[in-house]
């Protein structure tokens, strides 16, 4: 009888784990998915210079005013596109909550000329990260520059213009790489930042130009890491749900 009792006891207490596991999993699943399908709410910032961009910014748990967290800036179009900067939080940055780094998510001025390759709309994101520096204590006061494709042209091109406010660099599938000759990878060893270029096996356009980056940096002696992923298609799935975050430097 006892050993029944026992049984019973056990057999409850693994059938209640069981139960827990399950329930968090689903709960894991539903919080994913809501992240996946939730519109995030861009704020207006009117510049100095009377340029107006939108942006959000997404803030972890774990951030303390105090303490503060590191800072990164994800581009994610070279001109204004709403939809692909809702995608990149939905997809690349949908475990913002359980990450590090306060993300800052701007987007191009839906009237300027060229995109983000401006002085105005450059002027504009300095004074952007200005007010972000003061909503929000970023440790070291510098970001790390992301661009996803063509969004890459801001980032390779911002960590240039705005040293200052930048401290390393990360593309995703960038095509940015044509017009890089020797003085432009003279200047990127002068700026003295780690570099990360990710790169699907499958993206033909950007998987071509890392034999000429690779050998370029190396020979400059730059802090530069070279990542590719064998992607199932062109958006590259591998650094979906926050898997982008073990990249960053």
């Amino acid at each position: 009888m006892k050993k029944t009792n026992q049984f019973k006891v056990a057999l409850l207490s693994t059938l209640g784990t069981m139960f827990l596991g399950i329930t968090c999993a689903l709960c894991q699943a539903q919080e994913k998915n809501e992240a996946a399908t939730r519109e995030f709410e861009f704020k207006k910032f009117s510049a100095f210079n009377g340029i107006e961009m939108e942006y959000t910014v997404l803030v972890p748990d774990n951030y303390d005013d105090q303490k503060g967290s590191p800072g990164l800036v994800s581009f994610g179009s070279m001109k204004y596109d709403k939809d692909i900067a809702q995608w990149t939080i939905s997809n690349i940055w949908s475990d913002y909550k359980k990450g590090d780094h306060i993300v800052v998510i701007p987007i191009a001025p839906k009237n300027g000329r060229n995109g983000w390759i401006n002085h105005p709309t450059h002027h504009a994101l300095n004074d952007l990260l200005k007010h972000v520096k003061k909503s929000y204590f970023i440790k070291n006061g510098t970001f790390v520059a992301f661009g996803y494709k063509d969004g890459s042209v801001a980032a390779q091109t911002y960590i240039e213009m705005s040293s200052d406010y930048f401290k390393s660099l990360i593309v995703c599938s960038s095509h940015y790489w044509d017009h890089y000759d020797s003085k432009a990878f003279d200047k990127l060893q002068r700026l003295a930042i780690p570099i990360t270029i990710i790169c699907g096996q499958r993206d033909s356009e950007a998987f071509t130009h890392l034999e000429k980056i690779d050998r370029a940096l190396k020979n400059r002696e730059v802090d530069y890491k070279i990542v590719v992923l064998e992607d199932n298609d062109r958006n590259l799935e591998a650094i979906q749900n926050g898997k982008v975050a073990q990249y960053i430097r």
